[in-house]
């Protein structure tokens, strides 16, 4: 089976490659590929190495085998510095290999070998007490077998960041107890959907908690190095960054800060086809192309855009019960109130809109909607304005691209969106501009480089993803391919003794990472950690 599958695998490669070449295409593993083909003739990688005096190599413990050989192929033998932390390799989904690092970092230490190993383990960062709280953590979890490293002697951290004695440090780990499901009940299809909800509560009720944390931290004080002088000055809400392991959850977590009034900056994460401001313009969109289209007709006509309210609606319904929604606009314009007056203005507007669209100019047809409705300042007027507005300019800017790349119209593009979205391929929220007084929420693997005076990690109690280590053909780089076995008379499948090795690799890889991941996010702060 596993020679039928490499055979397979060969064959696809290899007829893949050649029609790409035949359509002269190339996609970016091709790149790596061909450099590295270049590189094996001698001459020509004697060429290629006399033009660098150095090779300099910065986030060494993220590279890839790939990427090793291209460097030391183009490099002397003598000239190759690298600079890097095993304990913040985060990027094992890009083929990182932390033991490229961890072998250097060992032969390195030896008296038989040339080479220098210089230890950088002063953190000039954080205050002495989150250094404390990590090192004390990572001594006890981290060692060769898990995270690739022993957290012990020069592999800790070295308090060298200097702070006043009145600034109070914290890490602080609120636990919040769900007590809603029984541990002790038998599954079924009901207690997973109350698990379900129960999980949903609980959520829910963390960001709550975490907004509260937030605003208590505005009535407490921070140091602030980078102003002239440096002192103490009260919190603010551009110290404050949210790291998660991921993006599931966010749209909940954005709705309630923005709720209690956190003003919050997502960096190109997010819901962004289903946020409130763009949805609408989607919607309205969908009413220009196909008017005969009842729910984005309502959903327009009831937004914040046209305010009318249920009865209004319904008012419009009586008028014609026969045909579509939009006969029925059509109809309650005949009157003399003021909802025939908005529905009059209402059609006036879409008649404009349509012949921008039958242009085919879909950049005007967008700016026009906001410039008739000013939805623009609107969005910008709501909670999380500025978010929002970033929002909208992103879409204008989408569909731009769009419309330079296709010269197609409004029902293509339309589609474009739709089937992104039925794809699950939606985009994320865009990156508003810099707002030094807004919470950032970012994944950890964003965060990797960049600090913060306060952060902020929920969802400490979340199960790690396990759907690497289910299904039949299981693959780890050094534990190699792992099958069932197909008992052929009893047609039952068991796991052979080679898949359960394989596994085993994957999850020890799995949490050496997350182990990482963790330290990453720990270091990311100056001053105060809480969870």
């Amino acid at each position: 089976m596993v020679d039928i599958i490499v055979t397979v695998t060969e064959t696809f490669r290899q007829q893949f490659t050649a029609k790409k070449r035949d359509q002269r295409l190339l996609d970016f593993p091709d790149l790596g590929a061909l450099a590295l083909d270049i590189l094996d003739d001698d001459n020509t990688q004697k060429t290629v190495s006399s033009q660098f005096q150095e090779i300099l190599v910065d986030e060494y413990q993220d590279i890839n085998q790939l990427q090793e050989t291209l460097l030391v192929r183009v490099s002397n033998q003598h000239n190759m510095y690298m600079v890097g932390d095993v304990k913040q390799s985060i990027y094992g989904f890009r083929q990182a290999e932390p033991t490229l690092f961890t072998n250097k970092y060992r032969l390195f230490s030896r008296d038989d070998n040339h080479d220098s190993r210089i230890d950088l383990a002063e953190n000039f960062r954080s205050h002495h007490q989150v250094t404390q709280i990590t090192n004390f953590i990572f001594t006890q979890l981290m060692d060769e077998t898990l995270g690739d490293i022993a957290y012990l002697g020069e592999a800790k951290l070295i308090d060298k960041a200097t702070y006043p004695d009145q600034l109070q440090a914290e890490c602080h780990l609120d636990i919040i107890q769900n007590n809603q499901l029984n541990a002790n009940h038998q599954e079924t299809s009901e207690d997973n959907e109350a698990e379900d909800d129960a999980t949903f509560d609980t959520r829910q009720a963390q960001y709550m908690h975490l907004a509260q944390r937030i605003l208590d931290l505005r009535q407490t004080q921070i140091y602030d190095r980078k102003a002239t002088p440096a002192g103490m000055r009260p919190v603010e809400y551009g110290d404050i960054a949210i790291l998660t392991r991921s993006k599931s959850g966010y749209v909940d977590l954005v709705n309630i800060l923005r709720e209690a009034g956190i003003p919050v900056q997502i960096d190109g994460v997010g819901n962004y086809f289903q946020t409130m401001e763009v949805y609408l313009i989607l919607d309205i969109l969908r009413v220009i192309d196909n008017p005969h289209q009842d729910i984005p007709l309502a959903a327009v006509l009831r937004s914040p855009m046209f305010g009318l309210n249920e009865n209004d609606l319904a008012q419009i319904r009586l008028a014609d019960k026969q045909h579509d929604f939009w006969r029925a606009v059509q109809a309650t314009t005949h009157g003399d109130d003021e909802l025939a007056k908005q529905l009059r203005t209402f059609i006036q507007l879409i008649a404009k809109w349509r012949e921008l669209a039958l242009q085919n100019d879909l950049v005007s047809l967008i700016w026009s909607i906001y410039e008739d409705t000013s939805w623009l300042d609107y969005a910008t007027g709501m909670p999380g304005g500025a978010q929002r507005q970033a929002n909208l300019r992103a879409l204008y800017d989408y569909a731009r691209t769009y419309q330079t790349n296709t010269h197609t119209g409004l029902f293509r593009f339309i589609r474009y969106i739709e089937q992104l979205q039925q794809a699950g391929e939606d985009l994320g929220e865009a990156t508003q501009e810099s707002d030094v007084q807004a919470v950032r929420i970012m994944t950890i693997h964003a965060s990797k480089g960049l600090e913060f005076p306060i952060v902020m990690l929920p969802e400490f109690e979340k199960k790690f993803n396990t759907s690497d280590l289910n299904g039949d053909l299981l693959i780890q780089k050094d534990a190699g391919i792992g099958l069932e076995f197909l008992e052929p008379h009893a047609q039952v499948t068991f796991p052979t003794l080679q898949k359960l090795a394989v596994r085993h690799a994957l999850r020890q890889q799995s949490w050496s990472e997350e182990m990482r991941l963790l330290y990453v996010a720990l270091t990311r702060a100056e001053q105060k950690f809480t969870s």
